[in-house]
């Protein structure tokens, strides 16, 4: 018997088969990876770049998940011993930040049965990112020449 499923795991007609299928799938894979980061913006050293205000957090087992709004998009997670917090160290909702992303990331979510057990794929996981001080004075955080703009108590640009 198995020497039967030796030689069909052996013949040829199976080893290409598997390798069409992997292939396949592999390169689906990609395009179903790159369309979700069709709104991010990568700079020349890969690096997702994100800035903008705050618009949803969410507590996950392996960070704190975060939704950046305009003027440049993204959907990333802070992890604690990845992530580097700058400026202000003031990560809530409502304020402007300004930072970059390892490619890809997870949020592995606690309010599952068992705990931390379900995960759903980020856009990246953030390396280095700065915050304002109390928030943007105009209600949204401003693009001025390439930089995000605060407007918080410092009136300093990051």
């Amino acid at each position: 018997m198995f020497q039967k499923i030796k030689k069909v795991m052996r013949s040829k007609v199976f080893l290409l088969s598997f390798s069409l299928i992997l292939s396949a799938s592999m390169i689906a894979g990609a395009f179903v990876y790159k369309t979700r980061i069709v709104n991010a913006t990568i700079g020349s050293n890969g690096m997702l770049i994100f800035g903008g205000r705050i618009q949803m957090m969410q507590l996950c087992c392996n960070g704190l998940r975060l939704q950046i709004g305009p003027p440049v998009e993204a959907d990333v997670i802070f992890t604690w011993p990845i992530s580097q917090l700058y400026m202000w160290w003031n990560l809530t909702m409502g304020q402007c930040v300004l930072g970059d992303a390892y490619p890809f990331g997870v949020c592995v979510s606690p309010f599952s049965w068992p705990p931390c057990t379900r995960s759903e794929t980020v856009d990246g996981t953030i390396r280095q990112v700065g915050t304002t001080l109390t928030g943007p004075l105009s209600g949204t955080c401003q693009r001025s020449g390439g930089l995000v703009e605060g407007g918080g108590y410092s009136g300093t640009s990051f």
